[in-house]
């Protein structure tokens, strides 16, 4: 996934669910993170347990940032995630403030 693919997702609601639980959170915005050096990257990525699992450090890392309800402070977990014309997607999010307008939230692609 890139960040171009969740552009247009910017203002829409996302169902995130978990065995048979479900909430709907709102993606509020989407950051650009600061990239590792060419040189950092190329290490890690040759490292044998990144290989192994056929995991790559991308060259433009980014979070995708949603809000929730402020009475259901959802655990940090992986979750199927219905988004759009994306489809089902499974996105590690957890919560990292708290304000009246509800529980913000990130996933992390780095």
């Amino acid at each position: 996934m890139e960040k171009s693919d969740f552009m247009d997702k910017l203002g829409t609601k996302i169902e995130f669910r978990t065995g048979d639980k479900s909430t709907s959170l709102e993606l509020i915005e989407i950051k650009d993170l600061k990239p590792l050096s060419e040189e950092a990257r190329t290490e890690l990525n040759s490292r044998s347990h990144m290989v192994n699992a056929g995991i790559k450090v991308r060259k433009n890392p980014f979070s995708l940032i949603f809000l929730g309800p402020a009475n259901n402070t959802l655990p940090a977990t992986t979750y199927q995630a219905t988004c759009g014309g994306l489809g089902e997607l499974e996105l590690f999010i957890s919560a990292y403030y708290s304000d009246p307008k509800g529980i913000y939230y990130h996933a992390t692609f780095s």
